[in-house]
């Protein structure tokens, strides 16, 4: 059997295939952000597909510790099954200095079609936190805003992400204006929940545009 050196990778498998991708991305990362600092979370679309998925931490300890904890965990009707990924994370090999475009040919696209987009996320990002202080926005407190939310996203979905964090009170959705705003008791725990979850992709088309909300 092929040994796997311990990275910040961690595949899983066995998932329930009837829970749909963006659901099952969710529900992923309110399990696995518990045990450390979480950077990603893929999942597959396609039927056949759904039973896996990679979650990158920022650490291969918080990788190791969570592998350690959930391992055989039943999740949702499923006994996970969880090992170290084969293949590095774009995020994580990019940070490393040590990234390696890869051919699109057929079995590498499959080998990385989780993490091919990851390049396009962090400049997106980057231009987020650029723009965000000339959109008008309050310095550090304990209210946070989301903007551009789409409008499949329903406010359970936003309240699990951000209830994970200490301190969480509620949040405070406008569909019609397709923002949130998420309330802290302190200014200090909504610093963190920002850093936690700002540019989180929830869906496809959903990655969270997080910033202090005026006072």
């Amino acid at each position: 059997m092929e040994t796997v050196d311990p990275n910040e990778t961690l595949y899983i498998q066995n998932l329930n295939e009837k829970i749909k991708s963006d659901e099952m991305r969710v529900l992923l990362y309110q399990l696995f952000a518990q045990y450390g600092t979480v950077l990603e979370v893929q999942t597959q679309k396609q039927y056949r597909m759904r039973g896996q998925a990679f979650v990158v931490y920022d650490s291969k300890e918080d990788a190791t510790n969570a592998m350690r904890l959930l391992q055989g965990y039943s999740f949702h009707g499923k006994t996970l099954r969880i090992s170290y990924s084969k293949v590095k994370s774009d995020i994580i090999t990019k940070r490393e200095g040590t990234y390696i475009p890869r051919d699109h040919t057929e079995s590498s696209f499959k080998r990385q079609h989780f993490f091919r987009k990851l390049e396009e996320k962090q400049a997106k990002r980057r231009g987020m936190q650029i723009e965000m202080p000339s959109n008008g926005h309050a310095g550090a407190n304990h209210i946070l805003f989301i903007e551009r939310i789409d409008s499949s996203i329903p406010e359970n979905v936003i309240a699990s992400l951000f209830s994970l964090y200490k301190g969480y009170k509620e949040v405070r959705m406008i569909p019609e204006k397709r923002v949130a705003f998420i309330e802290f008791d302190e200014d200090f725990q909504a610093a963190k929940a920002l850093e936690g979850l700002n540019g989180y992709k929830i869906t496809e088309n959903c990655q969270l545009i997080i910033s202090y909300a005026k006072r």
